[in-house]
């Protein structure tokens, strides 16, 4: 499926505002340095965070708009 990490946090809190809550890792001053912040989200039922991973590590920033990627449980989140 071809995505990206934003289009799929969003859609996940359109599907289901209530239960989800998208959350942002990086600044947008990161475009300065030909990189995007990426998104994630968190599902209440879960108690899970979940975001769009490309299956192609080490995107161009171009290509970062729009790639092949799955959604996956995301481990990252600093409480």
């Amino acid at each position: 499926m071809c995505s990206n990490c934003l289009l799929e946090a969003l859609k996940a809190k359109f599907i289901n505002p209530i239960n989800n809550k998208v959350y942002q890792r990086g600044s947008w001053l990161c475009i300065l340095k030909k990189q995007f912040p990426h998104f994630y989200w968190y599902h209440k039922p879960h108690n899970k965070y979940y975001c769009f991973s490309p299956k192609i590590n080490n995107l161009n920033w171009i290509r970062q708009l729009w790639y092949e990627g799955e959604i996956i449980e995301f481990k990252w989140h600093k409480k």
